[in-house]
């Protein structure tokens, strides 16, 4: 191997690791958490014989070892040196290694679009380039296109149907080009055919799969103008093509692949990928319950977005200190206290959001949710959630079930042990909270929390949800009504709480809010203060906002004025 290609592969393999690290860190434990490997006989049977199966096969396998993130750094940097190296065979056919510039081109692409072109596209992409260096390995032409009529079934495994037309275009070129062949291609030809009629014979036959379920290697929820970036990809084979009786220039071997890392490092850092590895930072801390990187993660996002909403509110929640903080927040409407049911994404926060509340059936329901539209039926990080809820609530046959099942992956030997140590030692019973349906559905949200305060007056968590969402929808008598209905006598008002009294107390007098529930002087003060900058407007705008802004005065008089 020449010098300069050793170098581009230890560059290449300094810069996926630091990009990885520094830009996708949260996506590969993503990976791992939203799949699933098992060794099961119906599990690898659903794969074994599915188109493209064998590739999301080891696409699963792949990623079960991403949690730890260092793991899954030297994983993915592994995997794109080995892509770095298929590339170099390939120049090396076409005896254009001095153009060893082009193996950094998929490596800084991946970098780039991560979250489209993943690492099944990337495995996809590396099947394509060995049968191609397969293909120009073998002279011989009867044996070449025999083999290549053997191997398209096999391609299939490995390969969508797209993949395998693109593959075919290459040997019509390489027919032409690399070994000169003139004439009728015949045997190209049928393979032509075989490559277009396989797809229908086999779903037919052995595995049916339908068509908007097949893999591709774009991802259909990402815009359209990444496609065209993903497809010239596939032009990089025909590279030495043009360049293999060309001489190699060391400035342009260096000069080419810096300009490519550059431009890389500045389409990455004004990505929306960085939004994404924010969403999900939030979820991941989520789901392992540290509520402080939660709202530290969402302090440094635009906490205005819808998305971050209910997660700010649970993280407040489970702090004990949402009607105490909940302003402090670019808060919006009690419409986002939870998401829609019908999303995965909704469904994994809801069944949070109702374990958070004490509904464990509703939790459970709503994880069933989830795993049902996961594209695997079923993911790591669902399954360990759900086996934690069952030793929780004691419900530990079940959890020893669920165990059973994870037990069939390569990586959770340490985490069963764990888990299974605390079938011996004293468990907290999970709290039933009512005996009534709580349903996570389309209905209102201030609906569906005053059902479940109304069936246990003693759930705090459910009824502070329902006071802070009365107040971000300004309905001051409604929240007066329900405060003085289920708030527990003696206690403590929580600071937002007594704002919104005050403000109850100047706009409905009758109502006495401030006699029955007495504020504290520092809150009068304040309030009035509040009144007097508020009759100054707007010469006080900057002064409001700076004193006033974290809390409900400013929300309801304010924001929206």
């Amino acid at each position: 191997m020449k010098k300069g290609n050793i170098i581009l592969l230890i560059l290449s393999s300094v810069y996926v690791f630091i990009i990885e690290y520094m830009f996708y860190p949260e996506y590969i434990r993503y990976q791992e958490a939203s799949g699933l490997f098992l060794t099961t006989n119906d599990y690898l049977q659903g794969y074994l014989l599915a188109p493209a199966g064998w590739n999301s096969l080891l696409t699963n396998f792949l990623s079960q070892f991403y949690h730890p993130l260092s793991l899954g750094l030297f994983v993915e940097t592994g995997l794109l040196l080995i892509t770095v190296a298929i590339a170099l065979l390939y120049l090396r056919q076409w005896k254009a290694t001095q153009h060893g510039w082009i193996i950094v081109i998929p490596v800084i692409m991946f970098c780039i679009y991560q979250y489209a072109w993943n690492l099944s596209a990337l495995l996809q992409y590396n099947s394509i380039l060995l049968a191609l260096i397969f293909y120009l390995f073998i002279r011989k032409k009867v044996i070449r296109h025999i083999s290549a009529l053997i191997a398209i079934p096999l391609l299939y495994l490995l390969l969508p149907e797209n993949c395998l037309l693109l593959l075919y275009l290459y040997g019509f070129v390489f027919e032409r080009i690399f070994f000169k062949q003139k004439g009728f291609p015949i045997l190209p030809a049928i393979s032509l055919i075989l490559v277009a009629v396989w797809p229908l014979l086999w779903q037919s036959f052995i595995y049916y799969t339908p068509v908007n379920q097949l893999y591709t290697f774009i991802n259909p929820e990402y815009e359209m103008r990444y496609v065209y970036v993903y497809y010239a990809l596939f032009l990089i084979p025909l590279c030495p093509v043009f360049l293999s009786d060309r001489k190699g220039n060391r400035y342009i071997s260096f000069a080419f692949p810096l300009l490519l890392a550059a431009f890389s490092c500045y389409s990455i850092y004004y990505s929306p990928n960085r939004e994404r590895e924010k969403r999900l930072a939030v979820q991941r801390y989520a789901e392992e319950q540290q509520w402080d990187q939660v709202l530290q993660t969402i302090h440094t996002c635009n906490s205005s977005e819808t998305y971050y909403h209910p997660y700010l509110m649970l993280a407040l929640s489970e702090k004990g200190i949402l009607p105490e903080q909940l302003f402090h927040y670019l808060v919006q409407s009690a419409d986002r206290i939870y998401f829609p049911a019908n999303e995965l994404d909704g469904a994994n926060f809801n069944s949070l959001f109702a374990h958070a509340l004490g509904l464990k059936h509703e939790a459970l329901h709503q994880l069933a949710q989830a795993n049902a539209m996961s594209p695997q039926g079923l993911s790591f990080s669902r399954l360990r959630r759900l086996i934690d809820w069952q030793i929780e609530s004691e419900d530990l046959p079940l959890a020893q079930k669920y165990m059973d099942i994870l037990q069939t992956s390569t990586c959770h030997n340490q985490w069963i042990k764990e888990r299974a140590e605390r079938f011996s030692k004293p468990l907290t019973t999970f709290k039933e909270a009512y005996k009534e349906d709580f349903i996570i559905d389309a209905s209102s949200p201030l609906i569906l929390l005053t059902q479940a305060v109304k069936a246990d007056t003693t759930n705090r968590k459910a009824l502070d949800y329902l006071l802070c969402g009365v107040l971000l929808g300004k309905d001051l008598k409604g929240f007066y009504n329900l405060f003085r209905q289920y708030f527990p006598q003696r206690e403590p008002i929580p600071a937002h709480y007594q704002e919104a009294l005050l403000v109850v107390d100047l706009m409905f007098p009758q109502l006495e809010a401030t006699q029955n529930y007495p504020v504290t002087p520092a809150c009068r003060q304040a309030f009035e203060e509040f009144g007097r900058l508020m009759s100054q407007r707007p010469n006080t705008d900057h002064v409001l906002r700076q004193k006033y802004g974290n809390t409900y005065w400013y929300y309801g008089f304010v924001r929206t004025a």
